[in-house]
């Protein structure tokens, strides 16, 4: 082999090295902001807020509140992708289905985050129910982490939330992940307020906390421009982070997307589509 050779072919085993190498740091990084989100939060309408949606009740609750989902009625089901700084290994995607019968309601719900070499799946099951103002849930969760070449684990966490009407008009809600505190899952607490003057108008407001890290602070607001159409917007900080999104009714199908930015790592843009079975 000549000396020519073997140079280009070390220079192409050093570019695959480096590739790794910066895969790995990237994936560091996203790790370390990832487990700063213990809840796994989901859905264009709840980005699109700035992460306040702890007082909503939609097809994505059983990700944002366990709580919430009393407050569902009918049959719901759902699917959502994250496409994370436009890096393969660092997509999400998630699904969940909930049903109202009787007097509860209950949920499913699959998430995924990266690719073959590493990734961390969530399946969770969950039910709700709501008397008089007051809905409340609670949530089971197996979370798996996988590394290629080093093997699987699985740890059980628990979850617990609720919403209330106050108010006419205005809703508290809180919620609390992994309040057994499972090895290596980190416990996350969030609380927030709604405030609700029309159908057109919805103002959130959400303070969230886990365990050995700064609390952050969220803000949201949706504004329905006409009868189908959405517009939201908010922010949240450590780290910063901007949002801003449109929902679509259609017929009985919810569209939504939302652009964030995260100053740290870059854009994130996510898309979602509910259909609601029947009422």
């Amino acid at each position: 082999m000549t000396t020519s050779r073997r140079r280009f072919i070390v220079n192409i085993d050093n570019l695959r090295y480096m590739r790794i190498l910066f895969l790995l740091i990237l994936l560091i990084i996203n790790l370390i902001a990832f487990c700063q989100d213990a809840n796994y939060r989901m859905g264009a309408t709840n980005a699109a807020l700035g992460g306040a949606s702890v007082t909503i009740a939609d097809s994505w609750s059983i990700f944002n509140n366990v709580g919430a989902i009393g407050r569902i009625t009918g049959t719901q089901v759902a699917a959502g992708y994250q496409n994370r700084y436009d890096i393969h290994a660092f997509q999400v995607k998630a699904a969940t289905l909930s049903h109202h019968f009787n007097s509860v309601t209950s949920g499913i719900s699959y998430f995924k985050f990266g690719d073959d070499f590493f990734n961390q799946q969530k399946i969770s099951l969950a039910i709700g129910n709501q008397i008089q103002m007051v809905s409340l849930g609670i949530g089971a969760n197996v979370v798996q982490y996988h590394i290629e070449g080093l093997g699987t684990k699985r740890r059980f966490a628990l979850e617990f939330g609720g919403v209330a009407e106050i108010f006419p008009k205005l809703y508290l809600g809180a919620h609390i992940f992994n309040f057994r505190e499972s090895k290596y899952i980190p416990t996350n607490m969030k609380a927030g307020m709604s405030y609700r003057p029309n159908d057109q108008v919805m103002i959130n407001i959400e303070t969230e906390k886990e365990i050995g890290f700064k609390e952050q602070f969220k803000a949201g607001i949706q504004y329905q421009i006409i009868h189908p159409l959405f517009f939201r917007t908010g922010l949240s900080t450590y780290p910063f982070k901007s949002a801003f999104g449109l929902g679509l009714l259609v017929m009985k199908f919810n569209i939504d997307y939302c652009f964030s930015s995260d100053n740290n790592l870059g854009p994130i843009h996510e898309l979602s589509l509910a259909y609601n079975i029947h009422s």
